[in-house]
């Protein structure tokens, strides 16, 4: 059912690329919706037909979706590649991952907003759809870790809001850009998927009246080229449906400190809008986290990480205190 329909300009603080991520990457730009989009099931603003939930660890999959990964570069009605989004050099090499070097993408131990190394270079910044009511902290480029952990050890991203009444608010990790500050993409084709420790809480906003999008989930999305708009350099044509339609998954959150691993081959596009084919992991843009509207959270997020073969695992861990961190993984 439609329900809404918006510009995207109006969608996400961080379209103001200039103001808000002066003092992050030049060529940023917050993940969001194309021009017009009807419709949503809960999914932050997009039409939610494809996205799958993790429970405890364990992924579960609609009956019949079949994800794919690989390096097809497929786009809707026959669409070329035009964007000028490209792998890049970056301080430690070219932006393409090497299996044999460590598979961090960020460990927030430096209490910094950026990530580099084996070929990263990119940092965190968040972003939110701009409701009066909404409070984003921290936001923009002024994300940081902040220490704790069990045992006292480590730092962690530590991130809260409420108050979101349009489609909801997240953080991204934005995989590379030159030494300028030039955005590029980055090559994960070496990987298996992405793992990261989370604990907090996602639950409903007695600010917020109506529907609640992805109750008590946080997201993870993996955006590809093929999603952006070509405007910022991706292959997305907005005649041909809203950009952004990227491949993620859900998961809920608790108190105790749980690490989540998925393959790539189990993230699925939302459908809602510009068909981008297969993840293409060799044309990676950005990696998020997105909570949807009428859900305030309380979120520590830690040791983010490709892994190559099996996914890891480990036992939860719950801590007394509740503060940051956790056992360092994926190096």
């Amino acid at each position: 059912m439609s329900r809404f329909s918006h510009k995207q300009g109006a969608r996400f603080a961080g379209f103001a690329l200039g103001a808000l991520f002066a003092s992050a990457f030049a060529c940023k730009s917050a993940p969001g919706l194309d021009d017009e989009l009807n419709g949503d099931d809960g999914s932050g603003g997009f039409v939610g037909l494809g996205g799958s939930v993790a429970s405890g660890g364990k992924i579960v999959l609609p009956i019949g979706s079949g994800g794919a990964s690989g390096g097809a570069q497929a786009s809707s009605g026959g669409a070329q590649a035009t964007g000028f989004l490209v792998i890049c050099d970056v301080p430690s090499g070219p932006s393409v991952g090497d299996p044999s070097q460590s598979l961090l993408i960020d460990n927030f131990d430096d209490a910094e907003n950026s990530f580099e190394g084996n070929g990263l270079n990119g940092s965190w910044y968040g972003y939110n759809d701009e409701s009066v009511s909404g409070v984003q902290i921290p936001t923009g480029s002024e994300i940081r870790s902040e220490p704790g952990g069990p045992g006292g050890t480590g730092y962690a991203l530590h991130v809260q809001g409420e108050g979101f009444s349009d489609w909801g608010s997240g953080f991204v990790g934005q995989f590379a850009a030159t030494a300028s500050g030039q955005a590029c993409l980055f090559d994960a084709s070496a990987y298996s998927g992405v793992s990261f420790w989370v604990k907090g809480s996602v639950e409903a906003d007695p600010a917020v009246d109506g529907e609640r999008y992805d109750p008590d989930l946080l997201r993870l999305l993996v955006i590809e080229k093929d999603v952006v708009p070509r405007a910022e350099g991706g292959d997305c044509d907005a005649d041909e449906g809203a950009c952004w339609d990227s491949h993620r998954i859900k998961f809920p959150v608790d108190p105790c400190w749980r690490l989540h691993a998925v393959t790539f081959d189990e993230l699925l596009p939302d459908g809602y809008g510009f068909d981008g084919g297969q993840l293409d992991l060799n044309e990676l843009y950005n990696v998020n986290f997105e909570i949807g509207r009428g859900n305030r959270y309380d979120l520590w997020i830690d040791e983010v990480s490709f892994f190559v073969g099996t996914p890891p695992t480990a036992e939860p861990i719950c801590d007394v205190g509740g503060e940051g961190g956790a056992p360092a993984s994926g190096n």
